[in-house]
């Protein structure tokens, strides 16, 4: 039995990333290589109001990203991964890698080169580079852990080919999310931002999923993110219809989920979703965007894993205060 799906670790400092020695206790994905990442910060040349997405995996990530783009008026025509230049926000630490990167060099002038920057990323703070003056800009979607985690158990499961995992749920939950090999300890990863805000080293914005998924939570997040990003002129209402959970999932039946290949002719290649249902405990959903539901993990736990979870929650309090009091304690402890 696999104790986790593959990944690559890493250390949580850029300083410690070329030090054999240094703790690799964060999760990357298994195409991010830490050798990859050195030449990542040793090349990349940070500026003030860089743009950080910044989530623990299955929080939001594609969702944010999207609203993003309308209100930058720079929208993809399908959903994307960060995967390709082609995209408003790539994936930061694809920069520098060779899989998605013909020329390296090229890539990483191309990123220095460029202005108003914003890109994606599952990194802690202490991995996103600061410039000499002036403060990078992290917007951090959160959502409930255990939610977070069904969400990631459909992704790991249906990219089995790569992640080499096929355990049923409750054994990814009790064996990967409560240990921390789900990309790391999930409150302290929130907690290292929270930090990072109050100590004054990154601009922050936090905003919940749950909030988000209501009408007018939806269009007050846009609000919100706009204002962090200095856009006044948008329309929140029309983005928050066009990147609803609805509207994300007929665009990547419609329209596909942009993928890394080049079509004959240097062409975009979009991968469609052909899963009409959201999956279930028993069927893996297979669509990159799946339900987004809230307080989905009802279905998916028995009461001996929330004791199991309640118990966790207990250990990680005491050193994740901000986070626990940002989600609410009932909240979290899934009451």
């Amino acid at each position: 039995m696999a104790a986790s799906f593959k990944q690559n670790w890493v250390p949580r400092n850029i300083a410690d990333i070329d030090d054999a020695n240094a703790i690799t206790d964060l999760g990357q994905p298994h195409f991010i290589k830490r050798e990859h990442l050195s030449k990542l910060y040793k090349n990349y040349q940070p500026k003030a109001n860089d743009t950080y997405v910044a989530t623990y995996p299955k929080c939001g990530t594609t969702w944010t990203i999207k609203i993003i783009e309308h209100l930058n008026k720079q929208v993809l025509d399908g959903i994307g991964g960060g995967l390709t230049e082609d995209e408003f926000v790539p994936w930061f630490e694809t920069i520098t890698s060779p899989k998605f990167r013909v020329d390296v060099k090229k890539a990483m002038d191309k990123a220095n080169a460029k202005e108003n920057r914003v890109w994606k990323t599952h990194s802690t703070p202490g991995l996103l580079p600061k410039p000499e003056t002036g403060k990078i800009k992290v917007i951090v979607c959160t959502r409930h852990p255990l939610d977070v985690f069904v969400s990631t158990w459909h992704h790991v499961r249906r990219m089995s080919k790569s992640t080499e995992y096929e355990e049923p749920f409750t054994s990814f939950f009790r064996n990967v999310c409560l240990t921390g090999l789900n990309t790391d300890h999930i409150l302290r990863f929130h907690e290292e931002y929270f930090e990072a805000v109050d100590k004054g080293e990154i601009e922050g914005l936090f905003i919940k999923f749950e909030d988000m998924k209501t009408e007018n939570g939806a269009m007050d997040g846009i609000e919100k993110i706009a204002k962090f990003m200095n856009i006044s002129e948008f329309d929140a209402d029309k983005i928050a219809k066009l990147t609803s959970f609805k509207s994300m999932r007929k665009l990547e039946s419609d329209k596909g989920m942009l993928t890394a290949k080049k079509g004959e002719n240097g062409e975009q290649v979009f991968q469609k979703g052909t899963d009409t249902s959201a999956g279930s405990v028993d069927k893996v959903g297979t669509n990159h965007i799946r339900a987004g539901k809230v307080g989905g993990w009802v279905e998916y736990m028995n009461d001996e894993d929330l004791v199991m979870w309640r118990n966790y929650v207990r250990v990680w309090e005491v050193y994740c205060p901000l986070t626990v009091e940002f989600y609410g304690r009932d909240f979290l402890m899934g009451g």
